[in-house]
């Protein structure tokens, strides 16, 4: 095994947040608009341009866009250790008012957050918003929660759990980078590859501290479902395997994220 290999998947992640950190502070500057499907779609570029042999990136094709609910569905793991899934919903920052007002943005009639929590309740996802990111202020003692060294550029894609967005919400005065920063729950996006805390749940731990509590319950699946794991061997899309993805709720994400982890991947 290449241990540079092990490094190289948190590494592109890091690219990620910091890229986005950094264009956002440049839009800023230039006054540029950048919306959140621009810097997703960005995001999911780099991700492929990576090259990454642990990394997969899949987007539904354009024939089954009515189906699209959610912006991402990532599956981090390994086969013979298991897979969590997320369910995953973008949101990008007002840059001049440091707040997420899109929060309670709708998809006909129908609160955006509460497709998320249908969906990711019906399919065993942990539901997930990541929040593009780039402020001016920051205080690292209370909105780095991270067990690396500081870089406040890695909060530029940070990665919120359903509890922390339906707390911010329905609390007058809470939608903004302070107070949802403020939660320990809220990381960078790395972390989903690197935290200890998070990758124990590969090990079959079943306790976990403060903000952690939802991967207590979080479902390990065997493997990939069908459709991704042939789409991956072939390059085309699959129909979505109904095994794995719910009747009950109409929607599907509009692209997929599979990051296997390494050092399992290398123990097949």
């Amino acid at each position: 095994m290449n241990k540079n290999s092990i490094k190289h998947l948190p590494s592109i992640f890091e690219k990620a947040a910091s890229d986005t950190w950094k264009r956002l502070k440049a839009s800023s500057e230039l006054g540029v608009s950048q919306n959140e499907t621009t810097i997703t779609d960005i995001i999911l570029l780099d991700l492929k341009i990576a090259q990454c042999p642990f990394l997969h990136i899949l987007k539904t094709p354009q024939h089954l866009e009515h189906l699209q609910g959610t912006d991402w569905e990532w599956w981090i793991g390994a086969n013979n250790v298991g897979w969590l899934r997320y369910a995953v919903q973008a949101k990008k920052i007002d840059l001049s008012s440091q707040r997420y007002d899109e929060l309670g943005h709708t998809i006909n009639g129908k609160s955006q957050l509460e497709i998320l929590q249908s969906y990711s309740y019906k399919n065993n996802a942990l539901g997930r918003y990541c929040f593009y990111n780039y402020v001016k202020s920051i205080k690292p003692s209370k909105h780095w929660h991270c067990n690396l060294p500081v870089d406040l550029t890695q909060l530029g894609c940070s990665i919120a759990t359903l509890s922390t967005v339906v707390k911010a919400k329905n609390t007058r005065g809470y939608r903004n980078f302070n107070c949802i920063h403020s939660e320990v729950s809220t990381l960078p996006f790395r972390c989903l590859v690197a935290c200890p805390i998070i990758l124990s749940v590969y090990a079959g731990a079943n306790r976990f501290p403060t903000g952690f509590e939802d991967y207590a319950e979080a479902q390990l699946f065997e493997s990939l479902p069908r459709n991704i794991q042939q789409s991956i061997e072939t390059g085309y899309f699959q129909e979505w395997d109904s095994n794995f993805y719910s009747n009950e709720i109409p929607y599907r994400p509009a692209r997929i994220l599979v990051a296997e982890l390494p050092y399992w991947s290398n123990q097949r």
